[in-house]
């Protein structure tokens, strides 16, 4: 996590994120803002929850990775469907 981040938002905290996407990256899912997005905390998660397992470093399904890949190679564009 971004330094800068870690001293503006804690562990509990609920935030609602604009301008973000996902993306996986070196196996791994990962939150990044855009230029333009914004991150704001609006509240604070008030049950017990625990940080593991951490979800970004757990191995994708073999069937998630398959289908993003068909989605790339398909020739009838870039976000079609893979045919079954």
């Amino acid at each position: 996590m971004n330094p800068e981040f870690n001293e503006t938002f804690k562990p509990g905290d609920i935030l609602k994120f604009r301008g973000a996407y996902t993306s996986i990256y070196q196996g791994g899912l990962t939150l990044s803002v855009g230029k333009s997005g914004e991150c704001k905390k609006v509240g604070e998660f008030m049950m017990v929850f625990s940080e593991t397992p951490d979800i970004s470093m757990m191995p994708l399904p073999a069937g998630v990775m398959d289908r993003r890949n068909e989605r790339m190679q398909s020739p009838a564009g870039r976000y079609s469907r893979p045919s079954n």
